[in-house]
């Protein structure tokens, strides 16, 4: 995977995690230490929805998408058709640990699905922005996977 390709996937993680969950801050904080290393200070409770997001973006940017997107894909089938303010961010990183796993054309439904039914979630231009970036990996010359 080419620098520019690593720098953008760190940005895409950094900005899931950063956006706030309709109000909810209970995301993982990390503060810089004076040796220029990063200590957590504040991380989601395990078993929470939070947890499990952060949980996600951790494998994405750990290189593990197809873990990342298993974990998500179970956690959808129990919540996309609810109210929980975490779907949005969940159908982004799962479309992005789709994307980080080779399979775009999976990523585009999911990044769809925000893009259609949550327009004024925070997540809307993260969305809008991986679509972009498949767009581009399409028009560079990338076929699309045919069984």
């Amino acid at each position: 995977m080419s620098m520019t390709k690593h720098l953008l996937s760190a940005a895409v993680i950094l900005v899931v995690l950063a956006a706030p969950a309709m109000g909810q801050s209970s995301e993982s904080e990390y503060q810089l230490k004076p040796d220029g290393s990063w200590n957590q200070t504040a991380a989601p409770e395990p078993g929470t929805d939070a947890y499990v997001m952060a949980e996600a973006a951790r494998l994405i940017a750990e290189g593990k998408p197809g873990k990342a997107s298993s974990k998500l894909g179970k956690w959808l089938d129990k919540n996309k058709r609810t109210r929980n303010p975490y779907v949005a961010q969940a159908f982004v990183l799962r479309g992005e640990a789709r994307l980080r796993n080779n399979d775009e054309y999976q990523a585009l439904f999911d990044l769809e699905t925000v893009i259609r039914d949550f327009s004024s979630s925070d997540y809307f231009m993260t969305a809008v922005e991986l679509e972009y970036e498949i767009a581009t990996l399409y028009l560079n010359g990338l076929k699309r996977k045919f069984l």
